[in-house]
C-alpha cells in the first residue's frame, strides 16, 4: 500500500507538504498476523453456520454464558456484603515497679489494650478462666475490664526484669469477627535499677576531725546487701588503685539499709584531708540485683564529689545584718560564708572589728 497515492484524495497542499516529509511508505502484516486474522475468520463463520444449523442449542449455550456472567456478578456483590474478619491490633501497658517503701501497696495490673471491641457480649466486664496461658507462670486473675482491655492482676509482685510471654486461644476467648495478628504477646517487667542520690564530704559539726563521704542510693526492688557491697567502690578519679584508705577490696566503709531495703548509705572511714582538693568517685559496679532476683544493673552508677585541701579553705564573703536579741533591741550580726564547714570555734578567734 502507497501512503502517498492515497494522499491523492486530500488537498494538494498537504499531500504536498507530507509527501517530502514521509516519502513513499509500504507496509505489509506478518504471517503470524495473517494467520490470526484467517483463524478468527473461520472460527467466525464456524459458529455463524452452527447458530443457523441449531439456533435452539445456540440460544441455550448463550444463555448459560449470560447466566454464568450474571452469577459471578451476583456473587461478588454477595461476598462483598458479606461480615469480615475485624483484624484487631494490640497495646501492651506493662505494670510499674510496686512502691516498696509502702507496705500496703498493691503490684499494678498488666493491661493488653485492643483497637476494636474484642471481648464476647457474655465475657465483658467478667473474670476469664480459660483460653489464657503465661510463661514463666505468673499466678493471679484475668479480667475484661471492658470490651477492649484485659487485665491480669497478680497475686504476689511482679518477677523482676522477666520477659513473659502470654498466648491468648484463638476461640472461646474473643467475639467470632475478631482476628488478631499474633496471639502471642510478650513484655519484659520493670528491672532492678540503682540510682545514687547524693554524694557529699561531711564534717561532723560537733567533731571537727569527723570528716568522711556519705552516699544515699535508692533501689527500684529490695537490694540484696551482701552482692551489693562486694560492688562498691570509692576511689580518686584517675586512679586505679586504693587510696586515702577507702575501697572495695579492704572494705573501708560501712553501709547501712532502712527497714525495706530500698535505700542504701554509703559512709566512709574517718579520712585525712588531703594537701589540694580532690574528686572521689563513689561507683556501684554493674551486676548489683535485688534480693527477688531477676536482673542485675548491666552498667556502673558513678557520682564523684571534691574533697576539699588541707589549703583549699577560703573566705567567701562577709555581710553585717541586723538581729534582734533577748531584750528585742537590734544588735549587729556579722555573716561569714566559708568555702567549706568551719567550726565556729574556730573563725571566732580569727575575726577582728
Amino acid at each position: 500500500m502507497r501512503v502517498a497515492d492515497n494522499l491523492s484524495s486530500q488537498p494538494g497542499l498537504l499531500k504536498r507538504l507530507l509527501r517530502p516529509l514521509i516519502g513513499d511508505v509500504q507496509w505489509q502484516a506478518p504471517g503470524w498476523l495473517r494467520g490470526l486474522a484467517n483463524a478468527a475468520g473461520f472460527l467466525a463463520l464456524a459458529l455463524a453456520s452452527w447458530v443457523r444449523t441449531d439456533v435452539r442449542r445456540a440460544a441455550m449455550v448463550g444463555g448459560m454464558g449470560l447466566a454464568l456472567i450474571a452469577g459471578g456478578v451476583a456473587g461478588k456483590v454477595w461476598y462483598d456484603r458479606l461480615p469480615k474478619p475485624l483484624e484487631v491490633t494490640i497495646e501492651v501497658v506493662t505494670p510499674d515497679p510496686t512502691p516498696v517503701e509502702q507496705p500496703d501497696a498493691k503490684p499494678e495490673p498488666l493491661l493488653i489494650k485492643f483497637s476494636e471491641s474484642a471481648a464476647t457480649l457474655a465475657g465483658a466486664g467478667k473474670d476469664v478462666t480459660a483460653g489464657i496461658s503465661v510463661e514463666p507462670r505468673i499466678d493471679g486473675t484475668w479480667r475484661w475490664t471492658d470490651d477492649r482491655t484485659l487485665t491480669l492482676t497478680p497475686k504476689t509482685d511482679w518477677p523482676v526484669g522477666t520477659e513473659v510471654v502470654v498466648t491468648l486461644a484463638k476461640k472461646g476467648l474473643f467475639a467470632e469477627q475478631v482476628r488478631l495478628k499474633d496471639y502471642r504477646v510478650k513484655f519484659t517487667t520493670a528491672p532492678f535499677v540503682a540510682k545514687i542520690a547524693e554524694v557529699q564530704f561531711y564534717q561532723d559539726p560537733a567533731d571537727p576531725a569527723s570528716k568522711k563521704i556519705v552516699a544515699t542510693v535508692n533501689f527500684t526492688h529490695p537490694v540484696d546487701t551482701a552482692d551489693f557491697e562486694k560492688r562498691i567502690v570509692l576511689r580518686e578519679e584517675g586512679k586505679d588503685g586504693v587510696i586515702l584508705g577507702l575501697g572495695a577490696a579492704d572494705k573501708k566503709f560501712k553501709v547501712t539499709y532502712d527497714r525495706f531495703k530500698a535505700n542504701a548509705y554509703i559512709h566512709s572511714e574517718p579520712m585525712p584531708i588531703p594537701p589540694h582538693p580532690v574528686k572521689i568517685a563513689v561507683t556501684i559496679e554493674a551486676g548489683a540485683r535485688s534480693s527477688r532476683g531477676g536482673n542485675g544493673i548491666t552498667v556502673p552508677v558513678k557520682q564523684s564529689v571534691t574533697v576539699p585541701g588541707l589549703y583549699s579553705l577560703a573566705l567567701q564573703g562577709m555581710s553585717l545584718t541586723l538581729a534582734e536579741n533577748e531584750r528585742l533591741e537590734p544588735d549587729r550580726i556579722l555573716m561569714v560564708a566559708m568555702s567549706a564547714d568551719t567550726h565556729e570555734k574556730e573563725i571566732a578567734g580569727k575575726v577582728r572589728a
